[in-house]
């Protein structure tokens, strides 16, 4: 049994949409702060002969323009996602048991004891949001599908396997 009434699962998955819209709204403002600016039809940013070359590239093109990073910087840059992305929904959601969607939504992440999960759990929840996600055509439909079939519990496999509950905060 959860230690405390479990959150609706649209409540969560509105929390989820808010959490991803703003992490993505944070990347994407400092992808373009620091992206290099060339036109869409500019081809390789490298100028590339054709070959078969080991880099790291992030890019966006919107309309005539195109944005983008290379070698070192887009390692940089992508690793400082994986860390934005660790560090709300492992560190933050393992101290307090919230994201910022959950916060705003009234949800909390407990563990069987009622507290906060600590950053393992949040990891291996977080981490099988992969197995959540499936199929991938039609996002979290799995992790939907499963926790509305929980009608006491309302867990996702992530919370299933990481011992969790989401619960009114």
């Amino acid at each position: 049994m959860p230690p405390s009434e479990p959150a609706r699962v649209g409540r969560r998955a509105l929390a989820h949409l808010l959490d991803v819209l703003l992490l993505s709204a944070v990347q994407l403002a400092v992808f373009f702060a620091i992206a290099d600016r060339g036109p869409a039809d500019g081809g390789p940013a490298t100028g590339g002969t054709g070959g078969v070359e080991a880099s790291a590239t992030a890019e966006i093109t919107l309309g005539d323009d195109r944005w983008f990073l290379e070698g070192g910087a887009a390692a940089l840059y992508l690793l400082g996602v994986l860390a934005l992305w660790s560090l709300v929904y492992v560190l933050l959601q393992g101290r307090t048991g919230q994201t910022p969607g959950k916060r705003l939504l009234g949800l909390r992440v407990v563990d069987e004891a009622g507290t906060s999960p600590g950053p393992g759990r949040s990891a291996i929840r977080s981490l099988l949001w992969v197995v959540d996600a499936f199929p991938f055509f039609v996002p979290w439909l799995t992790g939907f599908l499963v926790a509305r079939g929980d009608r006491e519990r309302r867990q996702r496999i992530g919370d299933r396997v990481a011992r969790t509950f989401v619960v009114r905060a």
